[in-house]
């Protein structure tokens, strides 16, 4: 996900990883500015305008509660990506989740759309972009980003993103 995110325009990109396996695959990719390995409870690292989970969370992948932590850590203002494929959409608390964070008003939901996430496996997901509420002097500002052919639920985070800004939310994936 860190070559797309340089391919959309974002200049400065770190990431984080429970496993040190996945850490080594990045890192031959030279695309991060940083790499760090996590425990399942250590606290995410803060000051991000922008956050995003790309196949992180769900059946098989991280659990519910990484989500919550991810929310957690967000910047009121900042922006967070992430997506649920069908298997993880089998189980209601996953969705409940991001509702009741939208219902209780700590996040915004800027975007919800289901659509295809590996069509030659017949699997859809839905993508979200949500915004933690607050209010965040920041303003940052992202190239347009550069055509990405490849990898359709990339393509689809990032319109997400485009549409997002269309409606006056600054986003980008610099820290300050």
């Amino acid at each position: 996900s860190g070559l797309a995110l340089r391919l959309a325009g974002f200049t400065t990109i770190d990431g984080v990883d429970l496993s040190s396996g996945m850490l080594d695959l990045a890192r031959e990719r030279q695309t991060y500015r940083r790499l760090s390995q996590i425990g399942s409870d250590d606290p995410l690292p803060g000051g991000y305008a922008a956050i995003a989970a790309i196949g992180v969370i769900g059946a098989g992948a991280a659990p519910l509660h990484a989500l919550e932590r991810i929310f957690d850590a967000l910047e009121p203002g900042a922006i967070c990506v992430f997506s649920f494929n069908d298997h993880t959409l089998e189980d209601p608390d996953f969705e409940a989740l991001v509702d009741r964070r939208v219902a209780d008003g700590s996040l915004t939901q800027l975007f919800r759309e289901h659509g295809p996430h590996l069509p030659g496996k017949n699997i859809e997901s839905t993508v979200y972009v949500v915004e933690k509420k607050g209010y965040s002097p920041r303003v940052l500002h992202r190239p347009r980003p550069a055509r990405c052919t490849w990898g359709m639920p990339i393509r689809r985070y990032w319109r997400m993103i485009w549409r997002a800004r269309r409606r006056g939310v600054s986003c980008c994936g610099s820290r300050t």
